[in-house]
């Protein structure tokens, strides 16, 4: 008896499929085909025009719209009564469903944001290309005007003055932008494509500890040499303010090292280098050098490098860049037994005795009693002659008063 209601229910459950199956594509481009039909809801209006010949070049050209439209599917009803609500993408991509799922773009759907990120706003609706197609908006040479369309003018951090757009301008955005480059790092590179998450999220690729392994993908012997270096190190031990490569080279602002812009190039070196090295907090806390930026510009190398002296030496010239170690270390480039070869790239001559010198004098009678008494004596010695110039001034106009009196008093 089972048996036989099981087989009475089949017809109940197939017939309506096969209602709707039997509905083809003409039924609903009689109305959807009209390039004037369109809809308009809370003051926005809605194109509900399909092209057909474009529909049929797209990815999903050999689908039915009830393929994907599978709430109209369930109603049966020809013309549909109800709006049909969006197609779910995952149903069929199932992994980037689930990507998408967590991301940022996906949590501003679920908040009912009218700038939330569909499928469809990135890889279209009914003329959706593949990637390697060149008219692709999600082809690699597209990508950035895809992303900039909604985020140009948002800042890169919040106050920060800094917009999203100065990517067209960067090194990479010159080689997507203008040379058309498929190489050159575009925004999923750095934040993904469907599970984009916000910087602060461990597991975003944009994550201060995960941005030397995001750059490494292309910049290899660069992120092997920081893992090495006194940043890396400190980087992998969980030190928050350790720099990693967007602290130095910037994001999206990322310029060559030649380009007066850059905050790498040789004049803007010190000061980036400054940020930590001049910070109090962080030198005091991690009990590093301090003041390492006021004293190099106080020094001859400073000093030139102020008036635009781009060869002379700089923070990266004696220290290195990718690969800084501390001079404690044999293999550093600031380690006394290395200091002379270092200093000898400007300087050939240069000896061991030549590198004696201390590098980054704060002037105190403990730390430098030589440099402290000499610069004591010139203050002293300027200061005295300034004295007794101004002095020499005003004796000099007292007695031209004088001198002008005693003349109009003997006429």
């Amino acid at each position: 008896m089972l048996r036989i209601t099981h087989y009475f229910l089949v017809p109940i459950l197939v017939i309506p499929l096969l209602t709707w199956a039997q509905i083809p594509d003409t039924q609903c481009l009689r109305c959807h085909s009209q390039s004037n039909l369109a809809k308009t809801m809370n003051g926005k209006t809605t194109s509900l025009y399909v092209n057909v010949d474009s529909l049929k070049a797209s990815v999903h050209g050999e689908f039915r719209c009830l393929s994907c439209h599978l709430d109209l599917a369930r109603e049966n009803q020809y013309p549909h009564l109800l709006p049909p609500k969006p197609v779910d993408c995952a149903s069929c991509h199932s992994a980037e469903g689930q990507e998408m799922a967590v991301s940022s773009h996906w949590h501003l759907t679920q908040a009912d944001r009218t700038d939330a990120m569909t499928c469809a706003s990135c890889h279209g609706d009914h003329v959706i290309k593949p990637a390697a197609g060149s008219d692709s908006p999600t082809n690699r040479r597209n990508i950035g005007k895809l992303c900039l369309a909604c985020h140009a003018d948002q800042e890169v951090v919040i106050g920060s003055g800094v917009k999203v757009s100065a990517y067209e301008r960067s090194v990479h955005g010159l080689e997507v932008f203008v040379k058309g480059d498929t190489v050159a790092a575009n925004c999923v590179d750095c934040h993904g494509n469907h599970k984009v998450l916000p910087a602060n999220n461990p597991a975003s690729p944009v994550y201060k500890h995960t941005v030397p392994q995001t750059c490494g993908q292309c910049h290899k012997e660069a992120r092997i040499n920081y893992l090495n270096s006194i940043h890396g190190q400190a980087m992998t031990k969980g030190i928050l303010e350790a720099p990693v490569c967007t602290d130095c080279h910037g994001e999206h602002t990322i310029q060559t090292p030649d380009s007066s812009l850059s905050s790498i190039s040789p004049s803007n070196v010190p000061k980036t280098c400054g940020h930590c090295h001049e910070n109090v907090i962080l030198t005091e806390k991690y009990g590093i050098a301090s003041e390492r930026f006021s004293t190099y510009q106080s020094s001859y190398h400073g000093v030139a490098n102020q008036y635009g002296r781009t060869v002379v030496a700089n923070c990266a010239s004696c220290h290195g860049f990718h690969e800084i170690l501390p001079p404690s270390d044999p293999a550093s480039t600031v380690h006394p037994a290395n200091l002379a070869a270092t200093c000898g790239h400007c300087h050939p001559d240069a000896s061991a005795n030549f590198a004696k010198g201390k590098m980054h004098v704060q002037a105190t009678l403990q730390n430098s009693p030589g440099v402290f008494f000499v610069r004591r004596f010139y203050y002293l010695f300027i200061g005295g002659l300034m004295v007794l110039f101004i002095l020499y001034m005003i004796l000099d106009y007292s007695g031209f008063i004088r001198r002008r009196r005693e003349r109009r008093s003997s006429k």
